[in-house]
């Protein structure tokens, strides 16, 4: 086989191999983007159902939108009596209205959340300030933001091939003074769920931090 010849089927491997490699980058690129919209359908359609549960004060559902893993049989004793309470002692509304899936790690992911919290007889009738809401709930609830509309960054966990709630490791804060979720969130510098929360105690996967 001649010189030419050899270099010419060599020519056209090279070719073959760099068409082989866009296309599998494409389809790897591709698989990516349609896990990370499965995994942001799970996580916002779980968080739907934990807001539903607390509208409905159905405690028994609440439950269920939990990760076992979140924390302790004490804590999640101390959760339960919590979240009771508050059905007991108060009648609230809420409603998502912002998500954003920041980060997948492992068995968790990351999304920052923006949470309206009305009373319930206000919920089609919402005020557009951002007012403190300690005049309306009992006083310094764990359970309830401090503002009506909030966002923090909430954590998901995989547990039996279905994404609960774990836990929210940022403060909440009012909504114009936090992310952007129309635009391309920053990477979530959180390296553990299970880390220290900013302000000591991480919280149960409820409303807010305690």
């Amino acid at each position: 086989m001649h010189k030419s010849t050899i270099e010419g089927v060599l020519g056209v491997l090279l070719i073959m191999l760099v068409v082989f490699l866009t296309m599998f980058s494409r389809q790897s690129a591709s698989s990516a983007e349609l896990n990370a919209q499965r995994v942001e359908k799970g996580c916002r359609a779980i968080l739907e159902d934990n807001f539903q549960a607390c509208n409905a004060e159905n405690l028994k559902a609440l439950i269920k939108t939990c990760s076992r893993y979140t924390g302790t049989r004490e804590e999640g004793l101390e959760f339960m009596r919590e979240a009771q309470s508050m059905f007991d002692e108060t009648d609230v509304y809420m409603r998502l209205t912002g998500f954003k899936l920041v980060k997948v790690e492992g068995p968790f992911a990351y999304a920052y959340v923006n949470q309206l919290t009305l009373p319930a007889a206000q919920k089609d009738d919402p005020r557009t300030d951002n007012a403190e809401l300690s005049g309306y709930f009992r006083h310094n609830s764990a359970l309830l933001p401090k503002w009506q509309e909030v966002q923090y960054l909430q954590v998901f966990h995989l547990d039996a091939g279905k994404w609960k709630l774990h836990r929210i490791i940022s403060e909440p804060v009012p909504v114009e003074s936090g992310v952007d979720l129309d635009a391309r969130a920053a990477p979530v510098q959180s390296s553990s769920p299970r880390s220290n929360c900013p302000n000591g105690r991480c919280s149960m996967p409820f409303v807010t931090v305690r």
